[in-house]
């Protein structure tokens, strides 16, 4: 029980500045449903934004998402600009969104006591690969699900983040 009580000291930013970042970024009314746990992130999204965390605390922070939520979300980033598919452009502004929200949860973590850096996001595209199954191993640390819902569909958070062992 420890450990979860531990663990919520530094995953409470990123649910936080994730809803703060889709109200205020997005201009989105964003909420969070409720929160579940899983023994590894969910692989079976259409399109994944994959974020390393290390420092004080060490792991990933995957958001997970079908494909017209990733366009929806897109689009917003680029101002409202129309778009069919996934190009460059469009997984660059999610990553953009996820290093924005990460900056935002990145301020709170320090202020809580706990140093940590961001590598640079990876996009994962499922329905390229259709027919094959994909797996996500985050060894030895429990995922926390977070969704997120707005008018245009739901972002889970998947957060599997412990802190750094000395």
């Amino acid at each position: 029980m420890t450990k979860i009580l531990i663990k919520a000291r530094f995953v409470n930013p990123f649910i936080l500045c994730a809803v703060k970042t889709m109200k205020s970024l997005l201009q989105v009314d964003a909420a969070r449903a409720d929160i579940s746990m899983r023994p590894q992130p969910y692989a079976g999204y259409e399109v994944m934004i994959i974020l390393g965390v290390a420092g004080d605390i060490e792991g990933q922070v995957i958001y997970g998402m079908r494909l017209g939520v990733a366009l929806d979300l897109a689009s917003r980033m680029m101002l409202g600009v129309p778009l069919d598919n996934l190009d460059e452009m469009a997984k660059s502004a999610l990553c953009e969104m996820a290093l924005i929200t990460f900056d935002y949860t990145r301020k709170e973590l320090v202020e809580a006591g706990y140093e940590c850096q961001v590598t640079p996001p990876s996009v994962i595209t499922s329905f390229l690969t259709k027919g094959l199954e994909m797996d996500i191993s985050t060894v030895r640390i429990r995922t926390l699900i977070v969704p997120i819902s707005y008018a245009g569909g739901e972002i889970e958070i998947n957060i599997a983040l412990r802190e750094k062992k000395a």
